[in-house]
This record gives structure tokens, C-alpha cells and sequence, in this order.
């Protein structure tokens, strides 16, 4: 979830410079790990800030990502004064660690925010505990309220019921300061400094369900799957709104595949222009797909066209919907599945449309 307008999805290229982090939780679907040295080259990824800065319509945000980007502070730091000087807003994910104490908190996040820092979401979940004190995200969470940073914590559940009162009972938080993330009174305080000031107050919780991938394939077993009736209809904004771009250079159209899904990947940065690359995204068949339609019906549509039953009760999310199927298949005969059911719904609907109308924006 973020903080975007309901009715125009904000572009938020999201960065993963490096594949490091200090911890190993269980459920990461991309296996960040101490001993994880996969990393950007610095130069590339200033070469792919300014790459995005020069595009006709540059991102609305810039959000560094991992693993985790506090691991390389002096790069992080030089990354976001590089956006700022770009006229390019950031946000950076990130599991707290470095509040151990306020005091050093305020140290570390004091120097992002001079540095260009705009916002910063926190991970926090059962799995993080393994691994960190819950007095750290309390820590990490002061300080930045105390520098007048909206709070924003997205959390990995099983079982989404009552996420608010699982993460005030796994991290000690009052249930008066915590509330789910209203990504449209987010969107309204952008002009209305009372209800931005307001926002300040709480925490703001986002949550999604673990998706089976990585680590969580291989150490989680408890995953409590549903139906496929269990999730919603509809279509999903992440994918080509929020692009990945990996420590290798791949370009993924969103962040829930976790650079594993073969069909998700668009191409590299170091054999293409980022111009190129994000043109080709927007213009896939599958993506657009799932911006209109949705990922229960491409789930459907994908069995249907290999000939096989849709799978009513293996799901564990809604990621895991998109991806059931999709990572069997190469990226073009994903692509003509889509287009194939986009004109079979057509002809139900009584419309006529020609098939170079339906990939055409």
C-alpha cells in the first residue's frame, strides 16, 4: 500500500541498489541476507538517477529499497542528494536497525533527511522479532517523529484479520496509536497542512500477505492459503506503476515477483535505455492486463488456455494469484493469452475493437 491518489496512480520507480541487509528474515522472497553481497555499482546507480530525472515524465517518487539501504549509509546518503538535486522525491524501506538508541537514530536519520530524505516506511512482522528487539522499531519510530516524518509501517502477515491489533500485541504499541494506512486522507494532506500535521500523530500500518516465494517457499510452512473466491476482483495498480529495478540492472514491472518470475522481467539497464525499457513495460499485453482486469482473472485466463483446472485453494496471497500460473510461461505467450481473452470479452460485451486496439494505449 501507499500513499497515492485513488484516482491516478503515482509512478514510484523503486531502486534496489543492494541485496545486503542485516538481518535474514524467513519470509523474504528475494533471500536478502548478511552475507548477500549483490550491489549496484555506485556509478550505475547514479547513472540511473540521473537516467530517470531526464525521462519526459520523471517519476513521481524515488524509493530505495533492498535488502536494506541503511547497510550503505555513505551511498544512500550520495543517492538521495542526487535526487534532490534532481527535483526527485524519495522514500527509503527500511527495517530500523539503526536506532538502536535515539540518540544514534536521530544521528543516522537526521543526515538522510539533509541529505534529500523525504519519507521512509518501515518492515516490521513476527519475522523481523526474530531477529530485532521491538524496542528498536520504537526507537526508529520516535526519531522520526521527532523530525516530522509521516510514520508508515508495512507489515508481512498470514493471516490479514485484525493486522492492527497482531502488530500493537507483537510490538507493544498503544491500539489508540496505530490505524490503517487511508491511502486517500494520505493524498489529501499533500494540501492541507492541518491534516498533514494531524497524520504526524499516528502510526500508519500497511499490510500484505506473505507471498511464496525465496526464503518463505523454503522456511515457511504455515502459510494458511485460501480459495481463490477469498480475494478480491478487480485490477492491481503495482505492476507498471511500481517497477523494480534489481542490483543486477533487471528491470521487474513490479516488486511482488521478487526478480523470479521470468515473465515479469522487462530487460537491463546495461543493455538498454531506461527510456526504452519503461515504454516497453507500459506497452505489455500482460501488465496492462492486470491493471484492468485483475489477477484472478489472468489466473484464470492463463489455466483456461493451457488446459488446465483453476487452482481454488493453493493461494497465499494475491501475489500468488498473479504469479501462479505466469512463471510457466514466456513473456510473449503470456502476452497473447491476455490479448486473446481481452477480445473474447470484448465479443461478450458486444464491442468491436481491432486486435492492434486492445495493446495500444
Amino acid at each position: 500500500m501507499n500513499a497515492c491518489s485513488p484516482q491516478k496512480p503515482s509512478f514510484e520507480l523503486g531502486i534496489m541498489f543492494t541485496h545486503t541487509c542485516n538481518i535474514a528474515c524467513r519470509h523474504c522472497g528475494i533471500l536478502s541476507h548478511p552475507k548477500n553481497r549483490n550491489r549496484m555499482a555506485e556509478p550505475d546507480l547514479m547513472a540511473l538517477i540521473d537516467d530517470a530525472a531526464a525521462l519526459p515524465e520523471p517519476p513521481d517518487l524515488i524509493v530505495f529499497t533492498g535488502g536494506e539501504p541503511f547497510v550503505h549509509p555513505d551511498t544512500l546518503a550520495r543517492a538521495l542528494r542526487r535526487c534532490r538535486d534532481q527535483g526527485m522525491p524519495t522514500r527509503v524501506v527500511t527495517n530500523g536497525f539503526w536506532a538502536r538508541d535515539v540518540g544514534q537514530g536521530l544521528d543516522v536519520l537526521m543526515r538522510m533527511q539533509e541529505a534529500g530524505l523525504n519519507a521512509l516506511n518501515f518492515s516490521a512482522d513476527v519475522w523481523h522479532l526474530e531477529f530485532m528487539e521491538a524496542q528498536t522499531l520504537h526507537n526508529a519510530i520516535d526519531c522520526a517523529q521527532l523530525l516530522g516524518f509521516h510514520v508508515v509501517v508495512n507489515m508481512a502477515v498470514l493471516d490479514d484479520t485484525d493486522v492492527v491489533d497482531q502488530f500493537c500485541t507483537l510490538y507493544g504499541f498503544q491500539r489508540t496509536r496505530v490505524q490503517a494506512l487511508d491511502q486517500a486522507e494520505f493524498f489529501k494532506a499533500q494540501t492541507d497542512i492541518d491534516l498533514s500535521h494531524k497524520l504526524l500523530e499516528k502510526i500508519h500500518l500497511s499490510w500484505g500477505r506473505v507471498v511464496r516465494l525465496g526464503r518463505a517457499e523454503q522456511e515457511i510452512s504455515d502459510f494458511n492459503p485460501k480459495p481463490l473466491s477469498y480475494y478480491t476482483n478487480g485490477g492491481c495498480n503495482e505492476v507498471i506503476n511500481r517497477p523494480v529495478i534489481y542490483p543486477d540492472g533487471d528491470l521487474q514491472a513490479c516488486c511482488c515477483a521478487g526478480g523470479k518470475i521470468a515473465s515479469f522481467r522487462v530487460g537491463n539497464i546495461h543493455d538498454r535505455p531506461l527510456s526504452d525499457l519503461l515504454a516497453d513495460m507500459r506497452q505489455r499485453s500482460h501488465f496492462r492486463y492486470i491493471n484492468a482486469v485483475g489477477p484472478k482473472a489472468l489466473h484464470r485466463a492463463l489455466a483456461q488456455a493451457k488446459g488446465v483446472t483453476p487452482d481454488e485453494k493453493a493461494f497465499c496471497s494475491i501475489c500468488d494469484v498473479c504469479v501462479k500460473l505466469a512463471d510457466q510461461l514466456a513473456a510473449k505467450e503470456v502476452d497473447e493469452i491476455c490479448e486473446v481473452d481481452v477480445l473474447r470479452r470484448l465479443v461478450m460485451a458486444g464491442e468491436s475493437l481491432a486486435p492492434e486496439q486492445i495493446v495500444e494505449r
